[in-house]
C-alpha cells in the first residue's frame, strides 16, 4: 500500500516514503531474508534517516499508522539495546532506564492504536489473542486486524483497548495464530 500525498502535503509525502521503505523491510522479513534484529535496525534507520517526528495530534488513520510504527520501532530499539549491552555494562540501573524508555514508547503506541480505532469507528476490525511461544504473554497480547488496511497488523496488551474492542463487538475471546506469527514469536532479548 502506498499512501496518497494529499494530506498535510510536505510531511505526508515524506511519511509515504518511510512507509514504502517499511513495506520493503517487511517483505524481506516475510521471505526470511533478514532476522528480527535486522528488521528492527532497518526500521530504526528508516525513521532516523528521514528525521520525521510523530504527529502530535492524529487527525487521519494514516497519521495514526505512522505514529504506531514510529513508537513501536523505538520501543523495540530500547529493548534490543538491552540485549546488545556487553556483560560489564549490564547494570540494573542501565537496564531499567532502557525498559522505562521502552514503556513510554509503548504507551504512545497504544495511544496511536486507540486513535486509529476511534477514527475507524470500530468498523471492519477483528481482534483476538495471539498464540505465542511465551506462557507469560498467553491471553495478554492481542492482535488487531483492520479489514480495509490488511498490511497493518496492530498488537497491544492494554486492557482499555481490549475492553473497547469487546464493547464494539470486535474482539473474539479466543487464541489464534498471528498473521505475522514468526515475527511475534521471535524474542528480541
Amino acid at each position: 500500500m502506498t499512501f496518497e500525498c494529499n494530506w498535510n502535503k510536505d510531511k505526508a509525502c515524506e511519511i509515504s516514503k518511510v512507509m514504502d521503505c517499511r513495506w520493503k523491510i517487511i517483505e524481506c522479513l516475510d521471505k526470511s531474508a533478514i532476522s528480527k534484529s535486522d528488521f528492527i535496525n532497518r526500521n530504526i534507520y528508516c525513521i532516523k534517516h528521514n528525521g520525521i517526528k510523530p504527529y502530535e495530534n492524529i487527525l487521519k488513520v494514516e497519521e495514526g499508522f505512522y505514529n504506531y510504527f514510529y513508537y513501536n520501532t523505538m520501543a523495540k530499539s530500547y529493548m534490543q539495546e538491552i540485549s546488545n549491552l556487553e556483560e560489564r555494562f549490564r547494570k540494573d540501573s542501565i537496564i531499567n532506564s532502557f525498559i522505562e524508555e521502552a514503556q513510554i514508547m509503548y504507551k504512545h503506541k497504544d495511544r496511536a492504536t486507540e486513535k486509529i480505532l476511534e477514527l475507524l469507528k470500530y468498523k471492519k476490525i477483528n481482534a483476538y489473542y495471539v498464540s505465542l511461544n511465551s506462557e507469560k504473554l498467553d491471553k495478554t497480547l492481542f492482535e488487531i486486524e483492520l479489514i480495509d488496511f490488511p498490511q497493518f497488523i496492530l498488537h497491544s496488551k492494554k486492557y482499555r483497548i481490549k475492553d473497547n474492542l469487546i464493547k464494539n463487538n470486535c474482539f473474539k475471546n479466543e487464541i489464534m495464530k498471528s498473521k505475522i506469527n514468526s515475527y511475534v514469536n521471535t524474542k528480541i532479548i
